[in-house]
C-alpha cells in the first residue's frame, strides 16, 4: 500500500470516529433533555405529587393493599408512599380477613402537597367470625332441608 492510500484510509477512520461520537453524543443529550421550545420551556411535562396511606395498628407481620383507580398497590410496612401525576383519585383500602378499618375507601387530590390518608385497623371481633360461620351453617342446613323435602315430594308424586 502507498502512503497515500495510508493517508485516505486515516483520514476516513477519523470521519468515521467523529461522526459515530456526534451521533452517539445527540442521541444520549436527546435522552437526558426534555422537549423545549426557543425559550427553553418544556413543552411536555407530567408533575406528580405524592399520596401516602397510613395503616395505624396494623401487626408488624401483616400487610395491606390499597387499589386506585383499578390498580392495585401492596405495602411491604404499614407506610404506602406513592407518586402519582397531578388530578383526582377514588381509592379502596384492602385489608387481610382477620381485620377491618375505619376507613375503607374514598377519594383524593394529587396536588403540590404531599396527601396523607391515615386509616385505624382493629382486629374483627370473634362475635363477627362467629355470626359468619353461624350463617353458613345455617345456610347449609337449610339448603339440606330444601333438598329432603323435595325428594320426599317426588317420591309421594311417583
Amino acid at each position: 500500500m502507498t502512503c497515500s492510500k495510508v493517508r485516505n484510509l486515516y483520514k476516513i477512520n477519523v470521519i468515521l470516529v467523529v461522526l459515530c461520537f456526534t451521533v452517539t453524543a445527540g442521541i444520549a443529550a436527546a435522552g437526558m433533555h426534555s422537549i423545549h421550545d426557543i425559550n427553553e420551556e418544556p413543552l411536555y411535562r407530567v408533575d406528580n405529587g405524592n399520596v401516602v396511606f397510613k395503616a395505624m395498628d396494623l401487626p408488624g407481620n401483616y400487610n395491606f393493599s390499597v387499589t386506585i383507580d383499578s390498580k392495585t398497590y401492596f405495602s411491604t410496612f404499614s407506610t404506602m408512599n406513592l407518586s402519582l401525576p397531578y388530578g383526582n383519585y377514588s381509592y379502596s383500602i384492602n385489608l387481610p380477613f382477620k381485620y377491618v378499618a375505619n376507613r375503607t375507601s374514598g377519594t383524593f387530590e394529587i396536588t403540590g402537597k404531599v396527601t396523607e390518608i391515615t386509616f385505624i385497623v382493629h382486629a374483627r371481633g370473634s362475635d363477627t367470625i362467629e355470626l359468619l360461620g353461624t350463617s353458613i351453617l345455617v345456610s347449609v342446613i337449610a339448603i339440606l332441608l330444601v333438598l329432603l323435602v323435595y325428594t320426599r315430594y317426588m317420591k309421594v308424586e311417583k
